[in-house]
C-alpha cells in the first residue's frame, strides 16, 4: 500500500482511485461537515485492484473507508488515548455491518452493502445512512455496544447450526496460533506470514491464514472462505491441500483444534 499525505497531489492515483475518492467525499460529507472529523491519511494500491483508503478521525473514532467502485468496506475503530488498537481486538474495532447488525437487531440485508448487488453508489448511500443513524458513536463516549453485537450473532449462529458458539475467550484459530505454531517452530520450521491483524479490506485479510517454512516445505493453514464455508480450516503442504475440518461440527473450539494439531504433527513428521 503506497501512503498518501492528505495534501498529496491526486494526479498521481490511477482514475479508479481518484473516482473513489470523489466518491468518497460525495457521499460521507458529513463526517467532517457534522461529525468533526478530519482526514487522517490517504493511500491506494493497484495490488488487487486500485484500492483507494481514507481514514478520518476526531477525538472518539477513526473511520476507515476502502474501496474501488466494485468492493468496499468501512471500518470503526475507538481511539483509547489517541491510538487505535489492534484489528483483532473486536472489542474496539467493527467493520460497518456489526453496526448494521446492532442497528436492526440483525435483521437486515446483507446485499444492501454488497457492491455487486445493489451497485457501488447504493452501498456508499446505504452506508452513509447507517453512520448517519449512529452519530453519538462517533461524537461521544459512548462506544458501540459490541456485546450486544456478538449476542446477536451468536443467536444467528445458533439458528443456522443448532447450538451455540464456544463463548471460551480463544478461539479456534487462536488454539492453533498458540499450540499449532509452537509445534511446527520447535520443528525447526519459521512462520512467515500471520494476517490476524491486517486490516479487515486487506486483500489478504478476508480468510485466517498462518504459514510456515523449513526449506523447500511450506506448511499452510487456513480458513476455506469468508463467507459460506467460514467455520471450514484446513492444512495446505507444498501446495497441496491434506486435511480439512468443519468446526461447526463441534460444541467447543478445543476439540477440533486438537484434532487438527494432531494431524498437523502427524503430516510433518
Amino acid at each position: 500500500m503506497k501512503p498518501l499525505p492528505a495534501t498529496a497531489d491526486m494526479t498521481l492515483m490511477t482514475d479508479i482511485a481518484k473516482k473513489t475518492s470523489a466518491d468518497f467525499s460525495n457521499s460521507f460529507d458529513f463526517l467532517t461537515k457534522d461529525f468533526g472529523m478530519k482526514i487522517y491519511s490517504e493511500s491506494y494500491s493497484t495490488v488487487g485492484g486500485d484500492k483507494y483508503v481514507r481514514l478520518l478521525r476526531n477525538q472518539f473514532v477513526q473511520i476507515e473507508l476502502a474501496g474501488d467502485q466494485n468492493y468496499f468496506h468501512c471500518e470503526i475503530r475507538r481511539l483509547i488515548n489517541g491510538e487505535t488498537r489492534p484489528y483483532s481486538d473486536s472489542d474496539n474495532n467493527i467493520g460497518f455491518e456489526s453496526l448494521a447488525v446492532l442497528k436492526t437487531n440483525n435483521n437486515y440485508n446483507h446485499l444492501d452493502f454488497y457492491p455487486a448487488s445493489v451497485g457501488w453508489q447504493n452501498v456508499l448511500d446505504n452506508t452513509a445512512n447507517l453512520l448517519k443513524t449512529s452519530k453519538e458513536v462517533f461524537t461521544t463516549n459512548n462506544w458501540v455496544d459490541t456485546a450486544a453485537i456478538e449476542t446477536l450473532k451468536e443467536k444467528e449462529f445458533e439458528k443456522k447450526f443448532g447450538f451455540k458458539p464456544d463463548k471460551t475467550k480463544t478461539t479456534f484459530f487462536g488454539l492453533i496460533k498458540l499450540h499449532g505454531a509452537k509445534l511446527l517452530l520447535d520443528k525447526g520450521f519459521e512462520q512467515t506470514f500471520d494476517n490476524s491483524d491486517f486490516p479487515p479490506y486487506n486483500s489478504e485479510s478476508s480468510t485466517l491464514k498462518l504459514a510456515f517454512e523449513k526449506g523447500e516445505n511450506k506448511v499452510t493453514i487456513a480458513q476455506r472462505d469468508w463467507r459460506d464455508f467460514y467455520t471450514c480450516y484446513f492444512i495446505d503442504i507444498n501446495g497441496k491441500k491434506v486435511f480439512e475440518l468443519d468446526t461447526a461440527k463441534y460444541a467447543d473450539t478445543k476439540t477440533p483444534a486438537d484434532i487438527t494439531i494432531a494431524e498437523l504433527d502427524k503430516l510433518t513428521g
